[in-house]
């Protein structure tokens, strides 16, 4: 009988919420996600595409760490998902997307977020995933870059750390 309800409780949700319910099907999928066979999360975007849900590639300035549904009613790719990006990597672009607005580079990126939490392996995962793609510029062009945006990151952390404000630094002008 329990076995029932649960399977009419999904067939429901699925039936009258088929976006939402894909969206959290995927999410609860990625902690198990096996790079060397299909796994299950590519099983799940298969049945979105069957069902006419269209699932939007992995984006630094839409994405969060879990899969989610934007305002168009598309699924949002998880960054978590992305082999080599990993929960707290992804949990840390998202929060300081929401705090502090889009990003609009690689730099951007780079100053923005803790290079201890987004290092060199995430971000070049990242890249390779398109997760920048929004931002103009190619991939290898921001492959390229990355060397460059990092010791940038590094700056500003450093500068962060010791108190440092800009030359035009409005942060804390009165």
């Amino acid at each position: 009988t329990a076995y029932a309800l649960i399977a009419y409780m999904t067939a429901y949700l699925k039936a009258h919420y088929p976006v939402a319910f894909m969206a959290a099907l995927l999410s609860s999928d990625i902690s198990g996600r096996n790079f060397k066979r299909k796994d299950s999360v590519v099983e799940h975007m298969e049945d979105c595409k069957r069902m006419g849900i269209t699932v939007l590639p992995p984006d630094v300035n839409r994405s969060d760490a879990e899969f989610s549904v934007d305002e168009q009613g598309n699924i949002c790719f998880a960054l978590s998902a992305i082999k080599g990006c990993g929960g707290a990597a992804s949990r840390a672009i998202a929060e300081e997307r929401r705090r502090n607005g889009l990003y609009t580079s690689l730099f951007d990126f780079c100053e923005r977020l803790d290079p201890g939490t987004v290092g060199r392996a995430a971000i070049e995962t990242l890249v390779k995933a398109g997760a920048f793609d929004s931002l103009g510029r190619n991939r290898a062009r921001q492959f390229a870059a990355i060397d460059r945006a990092l010791q940038s990151g590094a700056s500003a952390a450093a500068d962060r750390r010791c108190g440092q404000l800009g030359l035009f630094g409005d942060d804390d002008a009165p």
